[in-house]
């Protein structure tokens, strides 16, 4: 091993001429094999800061070799920062790359330059905190850090223009402790893992990708421990592929905005566009055992072989979740607004798993969905679950299966709203008897006023406003302008009888009425069940 040192020694000149001391700085280049298992930036200046070293066409098959831009030993206190590590055409796979270390200090505007090289692993910093540390890699690793922290960290940063990470690439790691604006921007490469950071807390952390592969997954705030929350990270995706699909209708999001195990993942977004490929289910927002408020998912173009969630949760409740889609997206799976599974209690409080469905929207343009969609969801739990003031609507492209503005397994379906301004839903030579649309739905419950509102489009099977088993009323199902539709089915209660409007042909754009249900409009027989009355109706006369 061949090692090089230009020191800049400290300049002290006259106070009277008006210049100050500058600080000793060390340069060190390091060429051909590498002998030692710790080589540093500082090793011959005694001062972990303001380094520079460089690794040039250097070899290395050993384990346990460190690497350091500046590095403050043991339990000795002190700060690591402003280094620079340059790693060029040098190949020491079992190797640990750190641009600046200190266990009890600060490391700080670390910069780690990883180009045609290997190595075990890259960080930028690894620190009692850390923050504004930066890797740029063309390389292979393992794992790779813009920053590590055993406490906070934040503001840290990468960018990979090609190479390789087997492993986790990530913004930034905080072992316990928060990890906030930290970023990740990927144009070429292939990857196992990726987040813009991870930690107790997550929070303005962010996923920018524009080529390459991810064959696992994606998140832009990964909160990895019982505690914390994740808030307002993001994915923004105009190019690359993750290609794992796992289940396509799998609780496992494969690309998030924001991710948390126990706690809320709230503003969190996922947005896709031009040509991006994922094979799995995509969610804004995602929590294990905790709520899932405020996420959006924007689609544009690509394809997403799973569902789509703007929040999704297994334990808790989802409001206020967004999905939009538009332009060419084509989805394979279900759409949900929020959708609350309840699949599990949480093991540490005992708290049952529960909780409702309510503001959630889908909205959707042009595209092809070959599932079913949800404004809002929620599963069966320990007690009763509701979907309220959920919202879909649709203004061109194709549905393919039943669109529900709110569904409830167990609760009450109320102010849940379908809107339909065009488009087509439900497919011409489908054997399924499945209905077309609902506005509220609840499959052991009641459904109360939900409005389906229709002004155009080709609907394909049964039209209803509100469907409740155990009872429906004050639902609204109001038809005007140009559309055409099979059947039209109003049910409000499971078993009775329905009213059943049958065209062959396009309905013209008349002048709407609308009445209480009670008198038959032309077409269906009068007088109507008198089990029915208390619907209402508005349809084109």
């Amino acid at each position: 091993m061949k090692r090089e040192y230009k020191v800049l020694t400290a300049l002290v000149v006259s106070s009277l001429m008006g210049f100050s001391a500058m600080t000793a700085e060390a340069a060190v280049t390091v060429t051909g094999p590498i002998t030692e298992t710790e080589i540093t930036g500082n090793s011959d200046t005694g001062t972990a800061s303001g380094n520079t070293l460089n690794v040039t066409d250097a070899s290395s098959d050993s384990t346990g070799i460190r690497i350091y831009g500046g590095t403050v030993s043991g339990g000795e206190s002190g700060d690591a920062s402003n280094n620079t590590v340059n790693v060029t055409n040098t190949q020491v796979s079992q190797a640990e790359i750190y641009g600046g270390q200190s266990r009890l200090g600060a490391t700080n505007n670390n910069t780690v330059i990883f180009d045609s090289s290997t190595a075990a692993a890259v960080y930028g910093a690894y620190g009692n905190t850390a923050s504004g540390n930066h890797v740029e890699s063309a390389g292979t690793s393992n794992f790779l850090y813009g920053g590590r922290s055993y406490t906070n960290n934040s503001g840290n940063s990468v960018l990979v223009t090609g190479g390789s990470v087997q492993y986790t690439l990530s913004g930034s790691q905080a072992d316990n402790g928060s990890a906030a604006d930290n970023t990740v921007e990927i144009r070429d490469g292939t990857f196992g893992v990726v987040y813009g950071a991870q930690g107790k807390g997550v929070e303005n952390n962010s996923v920018t990708m524009s080529g390459g592969t991810v064959s696992q997954m994606i998140s832009g705030g990964y909160n990895n421990q019982p505690e914390g929350i994740a808030v307002n990270n993001k994915v923004v995706m105009t190019g690359g592929a993750v290609t794992s699909s796992g289940d396509t209708e799998s609780v496992v999001p494969v690309v998030s905005g924001g991710w948390a195990i126990y706690g809320t993942a709230d503003q969190n977004s996922v947005e896709i566009s031009k040509a991006v490929s994922i094979a799995g289910s995509v969610a804004g927002g995602w929590s294990y055992l905790g709520d899932v408020t405020n996420n959006v998912v924007k689609i544009s173009s690509g394809s997403v072989g799973g569902i789509v969630a703007g929040g999704y949760t297994i334990g808790k409740g989802a409001e206020g979740n967004t999905v939009e889609l538009s332009g060419t997206a084509d989805v394979s799976g279900n759409i949900y607004g929020g959708y609350a599974l309840h699949q599990m209690d949480n093991p540490l409080t005992g708290e049952a798993a529960a909780g409702d469905a309510s503001q959630n929207t889908v909205k959707i343009s042009d595209v092809t969905v070959k599932g079913e969609v949800y404004g809002g969801y929620t599963a069966e739990g320990t007690t009763s679950n509701d979907a309220t003031g959920n919202a879909v609507t649709i203004e061109s492209g194709t549905i393919e299966k039943t669109v529900y503005g709110g569904y409830t397994a167990d609760g009450t379906a109320s102010k849940n709203t379908v809107t339909i301004n065009g488009g087509t839903v439900g497919v011409a030579d489908s054997t399924e008897s499945s209905d077309t649309v609902f506005g509220g739905y609840s499959a052991s419950g009641e459904a109360v006023s939900n409005i389906l509102t229709v002004s155009g489009g080709d609907l394909i099977g049964h039209v209803t406003s509100g469907y409740g088993k155990t009872g429906a009323s004050d639902n609204t199902l109001t038809m005007t302008g140009a559309l055409r539709l099979k059947r039209l089915l109003v049910t409000p209660r499971q078993g009775m009888r329905s009213i059943i409007l049958l065209y062959s042909a396009e309905v013209r754009p008349l002048s709407r009425w609308q009445r209480r249900v009670g008198a038959a409009p032309r077409g269906i027989r009068s007088p109507l069940p008198a089990e029915i009355r208390g619907q209402s109706l508005a349809v084109p006369g």
